[in-house]
């Protein structure tokens, strides 16, 4: 490759990581959403399928984005499910239920 040390060429001739060969020089493999870098400006997170990120670069359901990884997104009252100990009921699930996921005085939790 041509030139030596310059545009993804190495000083061993050899493309460098992210560049491949064409007509004796080094051209940049373009961002694509599977490339296993978040280089573009809709991706969330870029790990082929895995760590929660989906095929579509986006983070799966029930995660979050955050420096190009996905994290789960934390449980907590009113965010539709019960799904806490302390949980007696959710506000938009349950009618007689406080905003603090608790039963209203003279309720109790089904079950």
């Amino acid at each position: 490759c041509e030139p030596k040390g310059k545009w993804g060429c190495g000083d061993d001739c050899k493309c460098e990581e992210g560049y491949f060969a064409k007509g004796g020089r080094c051209k940049k493999i373009p961002a694509f959403c599977g490339d296993g870098e978040v280089n573009q400006d809709d991706e969330e997170c870029d790990s082929n399928g895995k760590h929660f990120c989906g095929d579509d670069c986006k983070c799966v359901d029930g995660y979050f984005a955050k420096n190009g990884r996905c994290f789960p997104v934390p449980a907590y009252c009113g965010d539709g499910k019960i799904n806490q100990k302390w949980e007696e009921c959710e506000k938009d699930l349950t009618d007689n239920c406080s905003d603090k996921c608790e039963c209203d005085d003279g309720y109790k939790p089904d079950g």
